[in-house]
């Protein structure tokens, strides 16, 4: 990514949620990674698409089109009435950012990817919400970073498309800043549990009340993936100096200040994560 585009993208990628993009690309990668449904894919083949697959495939992403596209309005209306508390009051706008923005983040999901699979399975309950408690506070802390920025940008929901099986897939908006070109930004979704997500009904009821339990998990913007972006720094930070280790990095970054424990979700889970973390240094 060149300076100047990272720069453009600093200055631009501000709108509610989206405020988040601020911090999710301080880093700025050097190596775009191609955004598209291939990613997606399930790793089997499958057979080809019956007609009333694809009709009933169809009608799952314009159910989650149409939901999505409410969750934005919302951010957007409530944005834009409250811009100036939300400036002035970080209790205010940390409510907003749990209720609002959180809400429809699946932060374990994104935790999972970044520290990988192997090490995932090696974390404790105790060691699951000490890491969701600090990537929930850096979501905070890029809201806040971002909030400065925000003069009323607005944003559209494109589409949203489905791998085959309906097991992931891609929330497209369009942002519209004020004095600059609009652009377009992507996020990757998936259900908040598999279980959900490959049930075979075809019933459009059982399929509505499936649309709310979709969540976030990635974000991309010319390409860039928030994950490919961090997943190297966490794993190598866990496996050189254990999971302490990063934990702390991420204290430090977000300057945790106990004046304000409203900011975040999970406060009820920071009870006994002074026992210990599990995951120490490995062997590389």
């Amino acid at each position: 990514m060149s300076f100047k585009l990272y720069k453009f993208a600093r200055r631009v990628l501000i709108f509610g949620g989206y405020l988040v993009l601020i911090g999710f690309f301080n880093l700025a990668a050097s190596k775009p990674s191609v955004s598209n449904l291939s990613a997606l894919k399930p790793s089997v083949s499958k057979p080809p698409i019956s007609k009333q697959s694809a009709l009933t495939q169809q009608a799952r992403q314009q159910q989650l089109f149409k939901h999505f596209q409410r969750v934005i309005q919302q951010i957007d209306q409530d944005l834009l009435a409250h811009q100036t508390a939300f400036k002035t009051d970080p209790l205010q706008l940390g409510r907003f950012v749990n209720q609002k923005i959180l809400s429809q983040w699946d932060s374990q999901r994104t935790l999972k990817h970044l520290i990988g699979k192997k090490l995932w399975r090696q974390l404790t309950p105790q060691d699951i919400a000490a890491l969701e408690l600090r990537f929930e506070q850096t979501i905070q802390r890029y809201v806040r970073e971002g909030m400065g920025l925000y003069d009323g940008q607005s944003v559209k929901t494109l589409r949203v498309q489905l791998n085959k099986l309906a097991t992931r897939g891609l929330l497209t908006l369009r942002v519209e800043p004020i004095y600059l070109p609009a652009f377009n930004i992507q996020f990757k979704i998936a259900p908040l549990t598999e279980a959900d997500s490959t049930q075979q009904s075809t019933s459009l009821k059982a399929n509505t009340k499936q649309v709310n339990r979709w969540q976030l998990y990635d974000i991309l913007v010319q390409g860039i993936s928030y994950i490919k972006l961090k997943k190297n720094e966490y794993r190598r930070i866990i496996q050189n100096q254990g999971l302490n280790a990063l934990l702390k990095r991420l204290d430090d970054k977000n300057q945790i200040s106990n004046q304000n424990p409203q900011q975040s979700r999970l406060k009820h889970k920071t009870k006994d994560l002074q026992s210990g973390n599990s995951l120490q240094p490995v062997s590389q």
